[in-house]
């Protein structure tokens, strides 16, 4: 029997000789950190970590987020573990988990913070470098580890009222009851968290990392601190993946929202002309017209929604609108001059169908189309003066001067376009 007993001591005294020397492990972690020896600390708790004694205790992951977050600002170091701001985000969070009596809830939100700033840092140096992937990686972090709003417990008051034989009441008794919560910490989703969701749905974007991108933006759609530019930044990504219903689907839920933002409506129109639905585009257009008439692109976009559908009545109709409100609008007078060349050539290929038997008819209609021609002119002359060097109107400009025998215009509209050419062709 003594002998029996002599062997459950030492092996008791075996056990706890082992765990107090993984514990070791576990100190000498956090001096060699507080001496400076890295590596060492490194070595140590990665010992401990690692180790069945220790690997569940509260204290090793507060020291290993400590370590490795020194890790990560040595540029040595961290060649060896990259992930080493990440190592040290879970090690607080481990700590925290394990930690049920909140011994070190100051130290690992003092860790979790310092990680977070790292984490932000990391992302913002990413994105100037065009390194979306990472970037979205740090905001992301950001998220894992930032600090929430603490809530460590809840009260209750109640108030109990007794009263007298007279039924007038003589005292009021208060009971204050308190709950600790479950856990110390509570997600709060404030501005700097959705900060966060933002940077990382714009980086996502950038990046073309598509799946990152409609999660975060559908996540800011979802919030108070929604602006239109989400709606349309989303709309771009399915736009971008060819997912044209989606695309239709978030244009249209962000007018919904923002009823009349310009720049959405735009879009949806253009999404509608680009996908050939023009009786769509018509009617979205024209409803954007007649909130804001005076809107001179909208009337443009109408003009020429009509010009693609080959209604030119309608078309001409509002460039005619357009050059009321704005004169000078290059894009509403250079169209109306195409329309009107257009038109000039579809008359000459009626008049050269025309027998030579018939030459007072095929003269007659020459003179139809010059004077067809002529009202082109006002139109591409002011295109011309509302965009220099615009070699292609100068050119259909100059034809007209030549056919309609206006030489002097001609010979210096030439002079314009070969120094336009020689400047354009000197240009880098």
């Amino acid at each position: 029997m003594m002998l029996k007993k002599s062997w459950l001591v030492a092996l008791a005294l075996g056990a706890a000789f082992t765990t107090q020397a993984q514990k070791v492990n576990v100190q000498s972690a956090y001096n060699e950190l507080k001496n400076g020896s890295l590596e060492k600390a490194k070595e140590y708790i990665d010992q401990a970590v690692n180790h069945p004694e220790t690997q569940n205790w509260d204290k090793t992951y507060l020291y290993r987020g400590q370590i490795y977050a020194k890790v990560n600002a040595d540029a040595n170091l961290k060649l060896k573990s990259p992930n080493a701001l990440d190592i040290a985000g879970e090690s607080f969070l481990k700590c925290r988990e394990l930690d049920k009596k909140g011994k070190y809830t100051d130290d690992v939100a003092q860790g979790l913070a310092g990680i977070y700033g790292s984490m932000i840092d990391m992302a913002i140096r990413a994105g100037e470098k065009k390194d979306y992937a990472t970037a979205v990686a740090g905001f992301e972090g950001a998220m894992k580890y930032e600090i929430k709003t603490v809530k460590p417990f809840a009260s209750s008051t109640t108030e109990t009222k007794i009263t007298g034989p007279d039924g007038k009441v003589t005292k009021v008794e208060s009971t204050t009851q308190v709950s600790i919560a479950n856990q110390p910490f509570e997600v709060n989703l404030d501005p700097n968290h959705i900060r966060l969701v933002d940077n990382a749905a714009y980086n996502a974007k950038l990046g073309k990392i598509y799946d990152k991108a409609e999660l975060y933006y559908t996540q800011m759609i979802a919030t108070d601190s929604v602006k239109p530019y989400h709606f349309g930044d989303l709309a771009t990504i399915y736009k971008e993946q060819k997912k044209n219903d989606a695309y239709l689907k978030t244009l249209e839920a962000g007018i919904a929202k923002f009823p009349g933002n310009y720049d959405l409506m735009v879009e949806e129109i253009n999404a509608y002309i680009e996908m050939n639905k023009l009786p769509d585009a018509i009617t979205k257009l024209l409803k954007a017209h007649d909130l804001n008439p005076q809107n001179v692109a909208i009337t443009e976009v109408l003009a020429n929604a009509y010009e693609k559908a080959k209604d030119l009545p309608n078309a001409i109709k509002y460039y005619q609108e357009a050059l009321r409100t704005d004169p000078k609008s290059y894009f509403s007078n250079y169209n109306m001059g195409a329309i009107i060349v257009n038109e000039a050539a579809k008359m000459t290929e009626e008049a050269n169908k025309i027998p030579a038997s018939k030459a007072k008819e095929y003269d007659a209609a020459v003179v139809k189309i010059n004077e067809k021609q002529k009202t082109a002119i006002p139109y591409l002359e002011a295109a011309i003066v509302a965009k220099s060097g615009d070699l292609e109107a100068m050119d259909i400009l100059r034809k007209i001067y030549v056919k309609l025998n206006m030489m002097d215009k001609a010979s210096a509209l030439k002079k314009e376009i070969d120094a336009a050419k020689a400047a354009k062709g000197g240009a880098r």
